[in-house]
């Protein structure tokens, strides 16, 4: 099975960004945006990421700096500099601190996106990317035979659920599990995404070592929103999720209503 990638594009110039994004994204690739390297080290320790592209001369902190930074922390994401700097000091010093590919700007967005292929092919990111087989609490979870404990799931369940665990201690949103399993964000896909999740959660909620609900809901942020978190157990209701379009998310989040929903 392969999953949607995610790529960090860091880049200060507003257009180029812009333009380079909507062509990954063109290419099936989800795509966040920061403008400095600062925007961008706030999002990746919050998110899973197969690959930062990073302009190198920015505000606040430059690409040599957030490199380092990441390689303090995610020693194996992906980092390729795309660059005005052409003088030897400048390609050397990013090498260096642990880039792995270094492109002259101005580049052609279309050969750009081979050398992302290229990349990607060879610096695998996710240290669990490779891991198949997991133990959540007292259960075995083994995505190849797709048994979760004495319990054989779905297709759909163990690809969901093989998800969450190569993404462990990290939030998971929505956009990206849409994109990466049913390849389109639309409303039917997202209430089958809810109905699975609601499986899982049960599933998992039959350990006692393992509290079901908390470990699926803490790696799938639907919301993005503090107050839905903190609403979740207790089954009380944020009244800003009176609009349809939020308690449709809110759903996913609530067996409870999930059972009423689809019987």
């Amino acid at each position: 099975m392969n999953y949607a990638k995610h790529i960090l594009l860091v880049e200060n110039d507003a257009n180029l960004c812009m333009v380079v994004a909507d062509v990954l994204r063109s290419k099936s690739y989800v795509v966040d945006t920061a403008k400095d390297g600062q925007e961008a080290w706030e999002l990746i320790p919050k998110r899973h990421y197969d690959l930062v592209l990073s302009s190198v001369t920015m505000p606040h902190m430059n690409g040599y700096e957030l490199l380092k930074l990441i390689r303090s922390s995610f020693a194996n994401l992906p980092v390729v500099f795309l660059s005005d700097k052409k003088d030897k000091d400048s390609i050397i010093r990013a090498y260096e601190l642990g880039c792995d590919d270094y492109i002259f700007k101005p580049y052609s967005i279309d050969i750009l996106t081979y050398q992302i292929e290229a990349i990607l092919r060879r610096c695998q990111y996710n240290e669990n990317q490779n891991q198949l087989v997991f133990d959540l609490g007292d259960l075995h979870f083994d995505s190849v035979r797709q048994m979760l404990g004495d319990r054989h799931l779905s297709t759909r369940e163990n690809e969901l659920l093989l998800l969450f665990c190569q993404n462990m201690n990290a939030l998971v949103e929505r956009n990206y599990i849409l994109m990466s399993l049913w390849g389109e964000d639309t409303y039917f896909n997202a209430r089958s995404l809810s109905v699975y999740v609601n499986h899982l959660r049960k599933y998992l909620g039959q350990d006692s070592a393992l509290c079901g609900a908390q470990s699926i809901y803490h790696c799938y942020d639907l919301c993005g929103d503090e107050e839905v978190l903190q609403h979740v157990d207790d089954k009380t209701l944020p009244r800003d999720l009176c609009r349809p379009e939020r308690l449709l998310e809110y759903i996913a989040t609530s067996a409870e209503y999930i059972d009423a929903d689809i019987q």
